[in-house]
């Protein structure tokens, strides 16, 4: 890259960053897959949900 495409990446992750300066800089991986976590839970409590079949059929028609 020439040293003006330098410059012009970094300026224009500056930008980025201070565009959307709280975007992922909360929680990390661990914490979505224990919020996923409970949600599956929290639907598997409730019996008119029917979590199980209903989440066997979407995987079926997903893959």
């Amino acid at each position: 890259m020439s040293k003006y495409d330098v410059e012009v990446e970094a300026r224009l992750k500056a930008l980025e960053a201070d565009a959307h300066p709280d975007r992922c800089t909360e929680g990390s991986d661990g914490d979505l897959a224990l919020r996923v976590k409970i949600i599956e839970e929290v639907l598997r409590r409730v019996p008119e949900v029917n979590f199980t079949q209903l989440s066997n059929q979407l995987r079926r028609e997903l893959t």
